[in-house]
């Protein structure tokens, strides 16, 4: 056999039947110590070794499935069936929200991420407590104009923007449920006020069999404004993604409204100049109120400033500071005021003396509280 390597034509791609010469260094006999091995045999060692230092790579078998590993093999699951590998509670898988207004009515509905309702074919998932739930029809929520919903077209809060929750919820005999509210903190249905025109009201898709520990989880948030009056009618902004959110969020953004003054006793205080904003964050409420104007009538101890969604009466409530504007700055004493809805901050000189009469008197607190 010549030893010369270049005088064999080269093969760049062997078949199992192929066979390459080996020096066998355990064989005894001088005249058999070479011989020849297939190219199936050559790969078969090869995998054998090899397998011992890494894991092989494997497909999962059904789409939609992970892998996960022990260290010596890959076990293929559902993502619910555990090993890390579940969806975050509240995240839309294929989904997405969308909020339309059609003759000055609301609707808020699931999509796919295809732009279409869900179906058996392609659904949107959504883990809700410990399950992971699937949409497979069409799922939506609407309020039409004229009812004075969340209060959001009372006084504080009409033509203003407002900042919904968007919630999902399941019971075994209504399925999966669609709704939005006010508070980002709900849990369970009990958490929800089932009065329309209530500050903790939850537009839900429906309620026919809905019970009290229901779960709901957060799912995304979107900004509307419903104006004042009998028509209260609807209108949402051109949405990006910071007023439409596609994941679950705890906090509004910082949202102007308009905080009403009123004088104590026969005290008037008019044409008034406000700048009121606040940030709800998961059940605690900051609100910055910077009222001028000017006081005139019997003067008075005592402005109070409505807040822009009542204080919770048993929760420690927390006041706030600021100061009054009455011909100088003058410290005041702020306290919640709760004895009629909407809610206030009462303002008080802090040596609990009289307002002056005047121009460019005011008042203006910071405040912190909890939710009703």
């Amino acid at each position: 056999m010549p030893t010369n390597w270049d005088l064999y034509d080269e093969m760049t791609t062997p078949v199992d039947a192929d066979t390459a010469l080996l020096h066998d260094v355990s064989e005894t006999i001088v005249g058999k110590k070479m011989k020849k091995i297939t190219w199936a045999n050559i790969k078969a060692t090869l995998k054998t070794y090899f397998d011992t230092l890494y894991l092989a790579l494997v497909a999962p078998g059904t789409s939609g499935n992970v892998l996960t590993s022990n260290g010596t093999d890959w076990t293929s699951a559902a993502p619910s069936g555990g090993g890390g590998g579940e969806p975050i509670e509240g995240y839309l898988i294929n989904g997405k929200i969308t909020v339309t207004v059609a003759s000055n009515n609301l609707t808020v509905a699931i999509k796919t991420l295809a732009d279409s309702d869900p179906s058996g074919g392609d659904p949107v998932q959504i883990r809700i407590g410990n399950v992971i739930r699937e949409i497979t029809a069409a799922l939506s929520v609407t309020k039409n104009a004229g009812t004075n919903w969340f209060n959001a077209g009372g006084s504080e809060l009409a033509t203003n923007e407002i900042d919904y929750f968007i919630y999902l919820g399941y019971n075994a005999t209504d399925g999966i449920t669609l709704g939005f509210s006010r508070i980002p903190y709900g849990r369970i249905y009990s958490d929800f006020s089932e009065t329309s025109t209530n500050e903790k009201y939850c537009a839900i898709s429906t309620i026919t069999n809905a019970a009290a520990g229901d779960n709901y989880v957060n799912v995304g948030r979107f900004a509307a404004t419903l104006s004042a009056g009998a028509g209260y009618t609807w209108t949402v902004p051109t949405f990006t993604a910071i007023n439409l959110v596609q994941r679950p969020i705890y906090e509004t953004r910082t949202l102007s409204y308009t905080s009403v003054p009123t004088p104590s006793g026969s005290m008037t205080f008019g044409t008034l100049t406000t700048v009121a904003t606040y940030t709800i964050i998961n059940s605690l409420v900051n609100v910055l109120i910077d009222i001028t104007g000017t006081i005139g009538g019997s003067v008075g101890t005592t402005i109070t400033c409505t807040l822009p969604i009542d204080m919770n009466t048993a929760a420690g409530r927390s006041a706030g500071y600021g100061y009054v504007a009455d011909g100088t700055s003058v410290l005041a004493y702020v306290f919640p005021s709760t004895g009629s809805s909407p809610n206030a901050y009462g303002v008080r000189r802090y040596d609990g003396g009289n307002y002056s009469t005047g121009t460019d008197r005011g008042v203006r607190v910071s405040g912190f509280y909890k939710t009703a």
